[in-house]
């Protein structure tokens, strides 16, 4: 098998173009639309063969049943190009295998991307509600602050037992739970455990501050804590991202 290639190319909240391709079972195999669609549309999805030296049956399975495909089998004695229509009614980045058996090694098979977007509807709603939220966030962020007695948090920075256990946590156990849980529960992708390990290896941000507030907590040493979380990311991010990385794309560059 070869691994596949895609190029992607964005307009607006649309793909327009995405071209994967692999070569299975001899054959060149690439999968790509004009246009992909959004939730609840019909869309056309062109599934090519070339280099075709044998009658060979392909198989396509989605990975998820709200993706509907109205073809899954396809009998291939020449080079030529299968039109077959798709909908969706979540959005998601789907994934669909094609694969096919060969009589020496069984069966061989790819992975291909299928990207299915929000309707405009959903897309503005969603737009709005983020852009309220960041507001609100801003000013309860503000209200917060006037609220923090500056010879208490001097007081933690003085003693910084436990900003120092909060560092710990952050910049050690978490990045290493990432590290772990991806390698045993996510090993089959690889871009999923690096996403993982960037938010295991990431500050916690404002938001602690917020449930803080809201729970009653000490939100002076909260406050503190996400200073020091805040100005210590630029050293341990950036470490833990780089060791931890290397192996997760190394591994991925193997399968």
């Amino acid at each position: 098998m070869v691994p596949q290639t895609s190029i992607l190319f964005f307009l607006g909240i649309n793909i327009f173009a995405l071209v994967e391709a692999a070569q299975i079972c001899g054959t060149n195999v690439t999968l790509f639309s004009e246009k992909w669609g959004m939730e609840g549309e019909i869309f056309n999805v062109t599934v090519s063969f070339q280099n075709v030296t044998q009658k060979t049956v392909f198989n396509l399975v989605p990975n998820w049943d709200k993706l509907e495909v109205s073809d899954t089998v396809f009998e291939v004695m020449e080079d030529t190009d299968v039109d077959i229509n798709m909908t969706s009614s979540q959005f998601y980045l789907y994934k669909v295998k094609i694969s096919c058996l060969i009589e020496d090694s069984g069966e061989e098979s790819e992975h291909f991307e299928i990207p299915v977007s929000r309707t405009v509807t959903s897309n503005t709603v969603a737009l709005v509600f983020q852009r309220i939220m960041t507001v609100s966030l801003a000013f309860a962020m503000l209200l917060m602050g006037c609220e923090l007695k500056f010879e208490v948090v001097r007081s933690y920075l003085l003693r910084p037992l436990a900003p120092a256990a909060g560092m710990f946590c952050q910049y050690v156990c978490m990045p290493v739970m990432a590290y772990v849980i991806g390698y045993f529960f996510l090993s089959d992708d690889i871009y999923a455990r690096y996403g993982l390990i960037l938010i295991g290896c990431s500050p916690g941000g404002s938001f602690s501050n917020f449930w803080a507030a809201i729970w009653g907590g000490d939100l002076d040493l909260s406050v503190t804590m996400t200073f020091c979380s805040t100005v210590g990311s630029f050293g341990f991010t950036t470490f833990w991202v780089w060791l931890f990385g290397q192996y997760v794309l190394k591994c991925g560059q193997t399968h």
